[in-house]
């Protein structure tokens, strides 16, 4: 019995030993654990501490840094040139963009974005006008403007709108410009790429200044490239208008609304107002109409196409009906708009509501 009660206590100290034994695994495993948890989320706090102490500003401008840095070097071998237009050896750049196939060497700026090389011309970086001849290529301009309509373009053989259209008969060796959109050669007077049939060189002039599409020569009147007939060019004199279609003149015999006569118009006393009315010996015109029943006297424009006299408003030509002559007034911020005491009008016609702005009360 004392034999198989040593052998429990033997046996029962073994198993406590292992117990201890495995614990102790037990404990190292799960302290190793910890400590590399603890480790991971300091080492990922660490990480978002960073990246939350880094301003996202400052990558883009490092970004930027290093894209202007490569630019800046790649800048210091182009040549500015004029127009839009840089090269370095081994291209040439219209605004930034590569023009394929330019030729650095041989290439030439021209006025108002042309240029050209050995083997092309360009407009904005761009081939053009393959049929003309590239070595006597140039432009022509009074340099007035970079208005396009204002220059025209030649080679030894033609002159040329920048259409590439070529301009009718007329001599490269002598073409120059006048001003603006008019030109001359040593038979011939142009407008834009029009023959102005019939205009005499030497005596061709404004009937104002250039900067109206009126002209005269010893024998006719022009406006732009058409001519106005029966026009006196000796007592031709300019009204006004808008310049094109519409500008009006007057000579000795005739009132002229572009190249047409105003029939029954007597130039005498013929004042032109705004928008197109006039007065004219006790009447009123509007165009090239009779405004019945205005008194010339107390006729007075308002505004884009209204007017009113001592009995009535008006739009264009005829009388605004229900419109109330004492309160009757016009926008002058937007001009087509008008108002009286009882309804607001758009071009004449009768609206529920003014458009915001029209009046600053």
């Amino acid at each position: 019995m004392f034999k198989a009660f040593t052998f429990i206590l033997i046996g029962l100290s073994v198993f406590l030993v292992g117990c201890t034994e495995q614990d102790v695994v037990t404990q190292a495993v799960e302290k190793s654990e910890v400590e590399q948890s603890q480790s991971t989320q300091q080492d990922d706090n660490q990480l978002a501490d960073a990246v939350s102490d880094t301003n996202i500003e400052d990558v883009h401008d490092k970004v930027d840094v290093d894209i202007s840095e490569a630019e800046e070097a790649d800048l210091n071998n182009f040549i500015d040139l004029s127009w839009g237009y840089r090269k370095n050896e081994s291209m040439v750049q219209w605004n930034g963009k590569k023009m394929a196939g330019a030729d650095p060497t041989t290439f030439e700026v021209l006025p108002y974005w042309y240029a050209k090389d050995n083997q092309n011309i360009y407009y904005e970086g761009e081939i053009v006008y393959p049929y003309i001849d590239r070595a006597s290529f140039s432009v022509i301009s009074d340099g007035s403007s970079t208005d396009p309509s204002y220059r025209f373009l030649k080679d030894k053989d033609y002159v040329y709108s920048l259409k590439g259209k070529i301009v009718e008969d007329a001599d490269p060796r002598t073409f120059e410009m006048i001003t603006y959109s008019y030109a001359k050669d040593s038979d011939s007077v142009y407008y834009v790429d029009n023959l102005i049939r019939g205009a005499d060189v030497v005596t061709f002039t404004f009937v104002k200044d250039e900067n109206w599409f009126l002209t005269k020569d010893k024998n006719y009147v022009y406006q732009r490239e058409e001519k106005i007939p029966d026009a006196d060019p000796d007592t031709i004199a300019l009204l006004g208008g808008d310049n094109y279609k519409n500008l009006y003149s007057k000579d000795k015999n005739h009132v002229f609304l572009g190249i047409e006569i105003l029939d029954g118009v007597a130039p005498e006393g013929y004042r032109l107002l705004q928008y197109h009315y006039a007065k004219n010996n006790g009447t009123v015109y509007h165009y090239d109409a009779l405004v019945e029943g205005t008194d010339a006297g107390t006729f007075e424009v308002l505004g884009d196409n209204y007017a009113k006299d001592k009995n009535n408003v008006y739009y264009k030509r005829e009388v605004l009906q229900g419109a109330d002559l004492a309160t009757f007034e016009t926008s002058k911020a937007q001009w087509w708009i008008a108002r009286d005491k009882n309804r607001a009008y758009n071009s004449g016609s009768v609206i529920d509501e003014l458009p915001y702005g029209a009046f600053s009360d």
